[in-house]
């Protein structure tokens, strides 16, 4: 088994066990959107929040999980993408989010494809990367900055009919 190798698993280990540690499944549940597009790119972003806190707290994880994306990214048929229509827009968001909450560039393989979706995301959703870097540890007021960034992407149709911030209330 090779280094890399080592890594790469560790790194897939790494990401399921943040994910444990710092994800809380009914916040989740509660500001989750209803359409497919806004929940994927929800679903992306919060994995990315949960990376980035442990790549924050510990460096060696923090290369795992460079590891294991670079693998991950190096495999996709979407790496070599000429258009952003060629790649889902959940990954490039993912990516970006990682990159402003830990200050680390996207793995190369990612490189092309982050760089076709970077400049119309900052456009429609720049200042709220801000917001969600001061809310990295708190999932519920990253989870609403992330809605209303999910509306600036031109989502807002995808988000559902209730207003998860507007009660304390559990929707089923």
């Amino acid at each position: 088994v090779s280094a890399q190798s080592l890594a790469i698993t560790r790194g897939a280990g790494d990401a399921m066990a943040l994910r444990r540690a710092c994800h809380d499944n009914s916040i989740h549940t509660k500001y989750l959107p209803e359409g497919p597009n806004a929940r994927a790119v929800f679903d992306a972003v919060e994995q990315a929040r949960v990376e980035a806190i442990g790549s924050n707290r510990m460096t060696g994880v923090a290369s795992n999980l460079s590891s294991m994306l670079e693998d991950k990214y190096s495999k996709v048929n979407y790496r070599d993408a000429m258009d952003s229509s060629e790649v889902p827009m959940e990954e490039a968001v993912a990516m970006l989010v990682r990159e402003q909450r830990t200050g680390k560039k996207p793995p190369k393989s990612a490189e092309g494809f982050v760089d076709l979706w970077r400049e119309w995301v900052v456009e429609k959703a720049g200042p709220k990367f801000s917001e969600l870097s001061e809310q990295l540890d708190d999932q519920a007021a990253f989870a609403s900055s992330m809605r209303s960034m999910i509306a600036d992407l031109g989502m807002a149709d995808e988000l559902g009919e209730n207003d998860p911030d507007a009660d304390d209330d559990q929707n089923d």
